[in-house]
């Protein structure tokens, strides 16, 4: 859930992260102006409709990129999406390669450079959730899975508790 002051603008230093993101967007979109159609939607697994659009399912979403601009935009609402979920989305059209997909959850770890990123999100993101467990009453271990339950999560038998 995005941080909003009282007015539903973002956050201050929410608006500076995201605003960092548009020279992503801007380059992604460059690099897929010259992409043949046919090929990007082989290699992404984008449906094309008649207009030569494309369409993806992202989290459970369907979204629609334009065939001559490239903005992603909810297929729900037609609403172009935020910088965060445009930089995602252009990211995997312009590095998808076509390798099918593997049908579970794949770590940073396990993508060729991701160790990067992996140690950036459990320096930005585990260890801060694992302090703010560690505030709760009773065990952290306990809160982290309450919290997920709450957020329609499942528990898994091979771990004490998983995301």
């Amino acid at each position: 859930m995005l941080q909003k002051d009282e007015r539903g603008e973002p956050l201050p230093q929410l608006r500076e992260w995201l605003d960092r993101l548009a020279p992503v967007v801007a380059e992604a979109r460059a690099s897929l102006a010259g992409a043949r159609p046919g090929k990007l939607a082989l290699r992404t697994g984008c449906e094309r409709d008649s207009a030569g659009n494309y369409h993806l399912a992202f989290f459970w979403r369907d979204y629609v990129i334009s065939a001559d601009d490239f903005v992603v935009r909810r297929a729900d609402t037609g609403a172009e999406t935020p910088s965060f979920t445009q930089s995602l989305i252009l990211t995997y059209l312009v590095t998808a390669d076509g390798t099918t997909p593997s049908g579970r959850w794949v770590s940073f770890r396990e993508l060729p450079g991701g160790m990067f990123y992996a140690s950036a999100f459990q320096g930005y993101a585990g260890n801060r959730l694992a302090t703010e467990l560690a505030r709760l009453p009773g065990s952290g271990i306990d809160a982290f899975r309450r919290g997920a339950e709450r957020l329609g999560g499942e528990p898994l038998e091979e771990l004490d508790a998983a995301a």
